[in-house]
C-alpha cells in the first residue's frame, strides 16, 4: 500500500512540474509578442524542444509507474547485486593466496557477470523499455555464454588441486576443456544465434528476455552435472559436503522452477550455489597449505 501512495505522490509530482513549467513558457512566450519588443529568440526554441524532450522521458517513467513497479523485487535485485561484490571481494582475497594465474579464478569472471545480471535487472524498470535497455540485456545472455560453462574448468581445478586421480590423467584434463569449448559453442550456435529479445514484465520488474521457446538448457544441465560429479568425489575422499549440497540446492530450485512458473527464490538460490562454490575454493586453498607446511616438515 505505502509503495502505491508512492507511485502516485510520484506521478502527480511530475504532472505539477509539466504543468508549470508549461505556463512559464507560455506567458514568456505571450509577453514577448504583446510588447513587440523583440522576436523570440532561436535559444527559446531550442530550450522548447529540450522541455518537449524532458516532458516525453517524465510521461514515458510515469507509464512505467503505472505498469505496477514492485520496489520489494526491485530491491532483492539490488541487494543479489551487492551480496555477489561481497562475494567478489571475497573471492580476490582467496586469488591472494591462490595464486591469480589458477583455473579457479574463473569462478570471478562469473560472479563479475551475476553482478552485472542483477543490477540491469534491478534497473530495468527505471530505464524502461527502449533501446537502451535492450542493448544492456543482451549482453547479459553473452556473458552468461561465455562465462558459466567455465566453471567446469573450475571443478576440475579443484580435483586436480586435491589430487583426485582423475584429473590427473590426461583424458581427465583434455576432456574437461573440450567439454568448455563444446558448450560455450553451443551457446554461440544454437541460443545466441538469431536471439531476439522482448520486454517482459514479471512480478513488477522489467527485463527483456529471448522470443525464442524455451527448451532444455542444455549449458546448465552439463555444468550442473559435473560440479555434482566433483562433489560426489569430495565427499568420498574428503567428507567435504558443502559442493554437492550447493549444487543439490541448485537443482531443487530448478525442479521447484519447472513445476511452478513463478517460482520467485531462484536468484536466491543461485547465491547460495555461489557461496557453496567459494567455500569449497577455500576448503582446497588450507588443504593446498596444510599439504606444503607436511612436506616442508618432513
Amino acid at each position: 500500500m505505502r509503495g502505491n501512495v508512492y507511485h502516485w505522490q510520484y506521478i502527480g509530482t511530475l504532472t505539477i512540474r509539466t504543468l508549470l513549467s508549461e505556463t512559464v513558457f507560455l506567458n514568456m512566450v505571450v509577453g514577448q509578442e504583446l510588447s513587440g519588443r523583440r522576436r523570440l529568440p532561436e535559444k527559446m526554441f531550442t530550450a522548447s524542444e529540450s522541455f518537449s524532450s524532458f516532458r516525453q522521458q517524465s510521461l514515458r517513467r510515469q507509464s512505467n509507474l503505472m505498469k505496477g513497479i514492485d520496489l520489494v523485487s526491485v530491491s532483492l535485485y539490488y541487494l543479489l547485486g551487492l551480496g555477489y561484490t561481497f562475494l567478489l571481494a571475497w573471492g580476490l582475497f582467496q586469488s591472494k593466496k591462490a595464486g591469480f594465474f589458477d583455473y579457479t579464478n574463473v569462478l570471478l569472471l562469473v560472479i563479475v557477470g551475476l553482478i552485472y545480471d542483477n543490477v540491469v535487472i534491478a534497473l530495468g524498470s527505471s530505464i524502461g523499455e527502449g533501446a537502451l535497455l535492450q542493448q544492456v540485456s543482451y549482453a547479459r545472455y553473452w556473458i552468461h555464454a561465455f562465462f558459466t560453462p567455465t566453471l567446469i574448468l573450475f571443478a576440475w581445478s579443484l580435483s586436480w588441486k586435491l589430487q583426485l586421480p582423475w584429473a590427473h590423467r590426461m583424458y581427465g584434463k583434455a576432456f574437461s576443456f573440450l567439454l568448455t569449448i563444446a558448450v560455450i559453442l553451443y551457446e554461440l550456435l544454437v541460443t545466441l544465434r538469431g536471439l531476439e529479445l522482448e520486454p517482459n514484465w514479471e512480478n513488477g520488474v522489467l527485463t527483456y528476455e529471448s522470443t525464442a521457446a524455451e527448451g532444455i538448457p542444455v549449458m546448465v544441465v552439463v555444468v550442473t552435472l559435473f560440479i555434482a560429479m566433483t562433489g560426489v568425489f569430495l565427499i568420498k575422499k574428503f567428507r567435504f559436503p558443502w559442493l554437492l549440497i550447493g549444487t543439490a540446492i541448485m537443482i531443487g530450485g530448478g525442479i521447484a522452477g519447472a513445476v511452478f512458473p513463478d517460482f520467485p527464490m531462484m536468484n536466491g538460490l543461485e547465491f547460495i550455489f555461489i557461496v557453496s562454490l567459494l567455500i569449497t575454493r577455500q576448503f582446497v586453498i588450507q588443504q593446498a597449505a596444510l599439504s606444503s607446511s607436511t612436506f616442508s616438515s618432513s
